[in-house]
């Protein structure tokens, strides 16, 4: 069981199937808090509501992309301390709209699908232990 199983994760996917997967993935992981919306107007309205520590989002879903619901949720001071994983079939490491949009906005990591689970439960244990580092440094 992972030490931040009481962290708040909101998964941000049109897909059922990879959704389901990647809750499971985080129940069997530990993660206790961990909540779905399928759409970028969801994501944004459960987002503000529930505040989540991390959030896992597909680029491309109805409703505003994952880097508006990321630059736009920033906008609230609530959300300032909210990090953020893109997780997109696009190719975001090739692509420089996405690769300049990630740098631009601040996105924590950027991961192309299919992602391996092993590699983002690493990714997701890094970025919450930065987190942790930054709260104990006082940034």
């Amino acid at each position: 069981m992972t030490r931040f199983g009481d962290k708040k994760i909101l998964i941000i996917e049109d897909d059922p199937d990879l959704s389901r997967v990647y809750k499971v993935l985080l129940e069997r992981e530990g993660y206790r808090q961990v909540r779905h919306a399928k759409t970028g107007d969801k994501g944004l309205v459960l987002a503000k509501n529930w505040r989540p520590d991390l959030i896992i989002s597909d680029i491309l879903h109805r409703g505003p992309d994952g880097f508006s619901v990321f630059e736009e949720l920033y906008l609230y001071p609530s959300m300032l301390s909210t990090r953020f994983i893109i997780v997109s079939g696009c190719s975001v490491p090739d692509n420089l709209v996405y690769a300049e949009k990630a740098r631009e906005t601040g996105v924590s990591v950027c991961m192309e699908k299919p992602v391996a689970p092993i590699a983002l439960l690493l990714i997701i244990y890094t970025v919450l232990a930065g987190v942790e580092e930054e709260t104990s440094r006082g940034l």
